[in-house]
């Protein structure tokens, strides 16, 4: 017996979330072209990963912007978690500076283009009847 995917709405959901804002915070950061701080000369970091010259720029944080995006989307279906999510939201940021790829005013910027990315997807009737679906599923699948 085949298990169906639990998530099988909530999945592609999300991940249309990750591309619009993946391809939003793309653009921004083509235009600002910030150097990362591990690219700085003498900065003191160790590296966990080979350095690449075809790494992206720093500014704003896309991980930060899809954290943002996902945890008030996540805010809408799941309320009662909203602290919880914050939390998450905010750790997740915060890794990126601890990890060395990003500045302060990266993850800042980022939250903050997440959070408006996910206001301009809210205004679409579209987006609207997909997170009804998404949210009844994910709410299904919780319990």
């Amino acid at each position: 017996m085949k298990v169906s995917d639990p998530l099988s709405v909530a999945g592609p959901f999300f991940k249309c979330i990750g591309e619009v804002t993946e391809k939003s915070v793309d653009n921004a950061k083509v235009v600002f072209r910030r150097t990362r701080p591990y690219k700085l000369p003498s900065n003191g970091l160790k590296f966990l990963k080979d350095l690449n010259e075809g790494d992206s720029f720093s500014y704003p944080s896309g991980h930060a912007a899809y954290g943002a995006a996902v945890g008030l989307v996540l805010d809408e279906m799941i309320p009662e978690e909203r602290n919880k999510i914050a939390k998450r939201v905010q750790d997740y940021g915060f890794s990126r500076m601890v990890a060395g790829v990003h500045f302060r005013s990266d993850v800042y910027a980022g939250e903050i283009a997440g959070a408006v990315i996910a206001m301009s997807l809210f205004k679409s009737s579209e987006f609207r009847e997909a997170f009804d679906s998404a949210k009844g599923e994910l709410r299904k699948a919780l319990g």
